[in-house]
C-alpha cells in the first residue's frame, strides 16, 4: 500500500542528469541499474526535485532561475525550493549532506516544522561538522540515514548527533543490473572508480604482472562518457576541484604505466559490465580515510560474483570479509597488494569461490530492494 503522505525527495544535480522518467526507461531497458532515488519515489509516489524539476518551474521561479544556471547556486536553489513547498508536501527526503544539513538549518533559523530524512554520504568533513556539532542542525532532522557504520558511530561519539536519529542501512546495489556471468577463464584483472582511489599503488604492483590489468576511471557526476563535448567539459570543471586533486597524480602514473596496464576513462553502465564480466577479479585501490569511499564499485563486483582486493582503510570496513570474498592489502603497501594479486592470479578456483561468497553476500545484506524496503519503513515510523 502506498504512503498517502506526500513527499518531496531532493536529489543533487549534475552535468548530464536525466530526468525520472529516461533513468525508469532506461532500467527497464536493461541500459543502466535502477536509481535509488526512483525506485523510492515510485514505492512511496514521492516527487523527485532534481536539476528538470527546478528548471520546470518552482515556487519563487525568479531566484530559482538566477541560481540554477550556476552550478555553486543549484544546491541553494534546491534548498530553498524545498522549504517553500513544505505547505504542499508532508515529509522531505533529503539524497545529500549538502542538501539535508542547510535544508534542516534553514529551516531551524525560520522556525519552521518539517518532517526532513537525510540520506547521507559523508557527515565529518569540517564544514559538516560546525553545521552539525556547533549549530546543531540535527534538531530539525528526524533521521540521518548512512552506509558506513564508521560514520554512523562518529556522528554520535564526535558531533553530537542523538543515536536514535542515525540508522546504519548496509551499502545497496541494483543485483538484477550487476550480476553474475560465465566465468571468462581469463587473466585480466579491473579496478574502478574516482574518488579516493590509489591507482599509483596498482600500477606499482601489477608492472611485468603476467595478467592484463584494465583501469576505468570515472564518477558518477560526470554524467555519460567523456567522449561528448558536456562531457569533457563537465571533466574539465571537476580537475579545478579540491575534491579531484588526485587526477593530476593519475596523469603522470597513467603515461609511465608498464605494458600490461590499459586505460579508459567514464564507461558507460553497460560497457562497465562488461569490463566485470571479462574479469577474472577485481582491485579496489584506497588511499587510507574514515568514509566508505570505494562501496559502490565494492558491491558491483561482488554483486558480478568477483572477488576483490581492496585496501582496508578505516571506513571500509562494511562490506568485504578478508578472506572469504575477497583479499584486504594495508594502505600504501605495494608489496601486500602485489602479493595478494598474484595469489589469486596463481589460484583462479580460490578467486571464483570468494566471488560466489560475494554474490551470496550480496542477495543476503545489500541489495537496492531491500534499502528501498528498509528506507521506506523508517519514513512510515
Amino acid at each position: 500500500m502506498r504512503d498517502p503522505r506526500r513527499t518531496a525527495i531532493l536529489v543533487t544535480s549534475h552535468p548530464g542528469q536525466r530526468t525520472v522518467e529516461q533513468l525508469e526507461q532506461d532500467a527497464t531497458a536493461g541500459r543502466r541499474p535502477r536509481v535509488d532515488y526512483v525506485e523510492l519515489a515510485k514505492a512511496i509516489d514521492g516527487e523527485v526535485f532534481d536539476l528538470h524539476r527546478l528548471r520546470a518551474g518552482l515556487p519563487d521561479g525568479r531566484l530559482s532561475s538566477r541560481l540554477i544556471d550556476q552550478p555553486s547556486g543549484r544546491a541553494a536553489a534546491q534548498v530553498w525550493t524545498a522549504l517553500r513547498s513544505l505547505g504542499h508536501h508532508d515529509r522531505v527526503v533529503a539524497w545529500a549532506d549538502r542538501l539535508g544539513l542547510p535544508l534542516a538549518l534553514l529551516a531551524k533559523a525560520t522556525r519552521r516544522d518539517i518532517d526532513l530524512v537525510m540520506v547521507s554520504v559523508l557527515l565529518t568533513s569540517p564544514k559538516k561538522r560546525v553545521l552539525l556539532r556547533n549549530l546543531r542542525a540535527h534538531t530539525h532532522l528526524r533521521a540521518i540515514v548512512t552506509p558506513s557504520s564508521v560514520q554512523a558511530a562518529k556522528a554520535v561519539d564526535v558531533l553530537g548527533v542523538p543515536a536514535e536519529k542515525i540508522h546504519h542501512f548496509p551499502q545497496r546495489v541494483d543485483h538484477r543490473f550487476w550480476r553474475p556471468a560465465p566465468d571468462p577463464k581469463s587473466r585480466v584483472i579491473s579496478s574502478v572508480g574516482w574518488e579516493n582511489r590509489d591507482y599509483s599503488t596498482l600500477v606499482r604492483a601489477v608492472d611485468a604482472l603476467d595478467a592484463t590489468v584494465e583501469i576505468a576511471v570515472g564518477s558518477v557526476v560526470l554524467g555519460p562518457a567523456t567522449s561528448s563535448k558536456a562531457g569533457r567539459s563537465a571533466l574539465e570543471a571537476l580537475r579545478q576541484t579540491s575534491g579531484y586533486r588526485r587526477l593530476r597524480e593519475w596523469e603522470q602514473v597513467f603515461a609511465e604505466r608498464p605494458a600490461n596496464v590499459e586505460i579508459s576513462h567514464q564507461l558507460s553502465h553497460l560497457e562497465l559490465r562488461e569490463l566485470y564480466e571479462r574479469s577474472a577479479f577485481c582491485v579496489l585501490p584506497l588511499h587510507e580515510i574514515d568514509t566508505d569511499n570505494g562501496a559502490t564499485a565494492l558491491a558491483e563486483a561482488m554483486a558480478m560474483g568477483k572477488a576483490v582486493v581492496v585496501t582496508k582503510t578505516t571506513g571500509q570496513v562494511d562490506i568485504l570479509r578478508d578472506g572469504e570474498h575477497g583479499l584486504t592489502v594495508p594502505p600504501g603497501d605495494v608489496r601486500a597488494m602485489r602479493q595478494a594479486i598474484q595469489h589469486l592470479v596463481d589460484n583462479p578456483e580460490l578467486a571464483a569461490a570468494m566471488g560466489r561468497a560475494g554474490r551470496a553476500e550480496v542477495e543476503r545484506r545489500h541489495t537496492l530492494d531491500g534499502y528501498i524496503d528498509r528506507l521506506t519503513q523508517l519514513l512510515g515510523n
